[in-house]
């Protein structure tokens, strides 16, 4: 039996009976039963694989052949149960006003785009950079709170997590940007949590969403 792996531009997870793709680099999903999935490192056993769909995961890009299959390891925890609740710290600085209009700025042209490997890889460069100290989680949570209605966007989880993950960034914390698919009924999230706790959204509504991709 043929082992694979998924390419570097795919992420998956097993959610229920399904096992779900997401093709990062042309920001679309694609679900197959798990029971007729081939066998792939770190997700399935391939017991049960069925041809039909082993051939259709290959010819749309989201595997490739594998020397060793390796045991689970890519899926992660739903979102923590604790929030982080955001401080009262006082006025915005103009470095806080900079820092958040240019995360916002970012966010757009990051949507634009619709390249979410390269905006990924890209959060993660910087996040890996870090180093030393930062002001307090909760202080640049609430600050982005305190800013986000002048910045003329309706919010969506998408552009606002990519926005307070980049502000967190530019504060000197790392992050963690989330994103999460259900597939009964389907529905794709994503959030942000730090230190085990999440900054954006809530627990009862993140906790319905499997974790597909990470950063």
């Amino acid at each position: 039996m043929q082992n694979y792996q998924l390419k570097p531009h795919v992420r998956a997870c097993v959610d229920g009976a399904n096992l779900v793709f997401l093709d990062l680099r042309r920001d679309r999903y694609r679900a197959v039963p798990v029971r007729g999935a081939p066998p792939i490192a770190g997700l399935t056993d391939g017991v049960a694989a069925n041809n039909a769909i082993e051939q259709g995961l290959v010819a749309l890009d989201l595997i490739e052949t594998a020397a060793v299959q390796s045991g689970p390891g890519l899926q992660r925890s739903r979102a923590p149960e604790r929030k982080l609740v955001p401080g009262q710290d006082g006025a915005p600085t103009l470095s806080d006003v900079a820092s958040f209009t240019r995360s916002c700025v970012g966010a757009s042209h990051a949507l634009r785009a619709r390249r979410l490997d390269l905006t990924l890889a890209r959060l993660a460069k910087r996040k890996a950079k870090l180093r030393g100290g930062s002001p307090p989680a909760e202080r640049v949570a609430a600050m982005f709170e305190t800013l986000r209605p002048w910045y003329p966007r309706e919010r969506v989880c998408l552009f606002d997590s990519l926005a307070l993950m980049g502000f967190m960034l530019a504060r000197g914390l790392r992050p963690t940007l989330v994103l999460g698919v259900r597939t009964t009924p389907f529905a794709a999230h994503c959030w942000i949590e730090f230190d085990d706790m999440l900054v954006s959204d809530t627990s009862d509504h993140c906790a319905s969403f499997t974790p597909i991709a990470w950063v």
